[in-house]
């Protein structure tokens, strides 16, 4: 089968593939579309460490279609030859501590479709283990339901927040999870919700999925500017979601008395932030991580269905798999891009 397969430092070559063999506890997913995660590109960059060897076939955002299933998938899954469908690519054990204890996410023997395990979705046919394998709502199309698995994170995080009516909300940083966040908080009746992000295409797209403000960096000074819109207070919780330092410290900086900055954005293993404890203990705050997508991707499709969170403006380029290539070295030169698809 064709693939688009990583090499190294901006190289994603188009080759043929062994076409993967099904066990029995699994299905055969023909790809429809496959999302390009920041993840994979930071790896495409060079800018995080590979934790695997070249050539890889990466690609964990994924929908698509069943075409076979392995002997042993129970009548209890629901799932047919034709059935529209999504993925959750991280799958636990489920016998570890973790697993056992409420972190499914954080277990000791995580695979991953097209990272840690198994050749990923940029490639016509992925094997999946029947029990993260999800129908799609009819109210969905398949590019919709390719933006699931990073939905279902934003839901996590969401989730993690505790936002209540009237909350006030920064997010920081407007990718694909931020504008996600930013959906889910206006859908609970949070405002303001200010959104920040350098890129001013961004930022539009922002105010028309109902930020209440939409702020960049370079222009304003976010921290005053948050403070007018709050009485002086703060927000009651900050999500930093961008991954570096700087907005890993205003995140914290920009929180009220009693609140939370949840932490979404994936630093590299080298950033550093510097605090000052004493800020802390008198805000009284909380500082949350928060990672993955434990227990929400069925919430997520429903509120994906119900158009809660609309991903439509969210997707802003679809490529060929033979162009994969491009498809990143766009996402790298290009202002105003969010999700990118790739299309087998």
């Amino acid at each position: 089968m064709k693939a688009a397969k990583w090499y190294g430092r901006r190289d994603i070559r188009i080759e043929s593939a062994e076409e993967p063999s099904l066990h029995h506890d699994q299905v055969l997913v023909k790809v429809s579309y496959a999302g390009i995660c920041g993840s994979d590109f930071h790896v495409w960059t060079g800018e995080f460490p590979a934790w695997f060897e070249p050539p890889k076939i990466l690609g964990h955002e994924f929908s698509g279609e069943i075409t076979k299933m392995g002997d042993m998938v129970p009548e209890t899954a629901q799932l047919k030859v034709g059935d529209r469908v999504t993925v959750d690519p991280t799958m636990n054990c489920g016998t570890c501590f973790y697993c056992r204890t409420g972190h499914p996410k954080e277990c000791a023997n995580l695979r991953t479709i097209g990272w840690t395990y198994q050749p990923g979705a940029f490639a016509l046919h992925v094997n999946v283990r029947y029990d993260f394998v999800y129908q799609v709502p009819n109210e969905l199309s398949f590019e919709e339901a390719a933006v699931a698995e990073p939905v279902s994170c934003a839901y996590h995080a969401f989730e993690n927040a505790g936002i209540m009516p009237g909350h006030s909300v920064a997010i920081l940083g407007g990718g694909t999870i931020g504008l996600c966040v930013l959906q889910l908080c206006k859908a609970a009746g949070a405002s303001p919700v200010v959104v920040t992000d350098v890129d001013a295409a961004v930022l539009d797209v922002a105010k028309k999925l109902g930020a209440d403000a939409a702020l960049n960096p370079n222009e304003v000074d976010i921290i005053r500017e948050v403070k007018d819109l709050t009485d002086d207070a703060g927000v009651n919780v900050s999500f930093e979601a961008v991954g570096i330092p700087a907005t890993v410290k205003q995140a914290i900086e920009l929180v009220r008395i009693g609140g939370k900055a949840i932490m979404i954005g994936v630093p590299t293993k080298e950033a550093q932030v510097t605090l000052h404890p004493v800020d802390l203990l008198f805000k009284e705050m909380t500082i949350q991580a928060t990672h993955d997508n434990p227990f929400t991707f069925l919430k997520s499709l429903d509120v994906m269905r119900r158009k809660i969170v609309d991903v439509k403006p969210i997707v802003t380029n679809i490529f060929e798999l033979d162009d994969a290539q491009k498809a990143f070295e766009t996402i790298e030169k290009q202002e105003g891009i969010l999700k990118v698809l790739l299309k087998p």
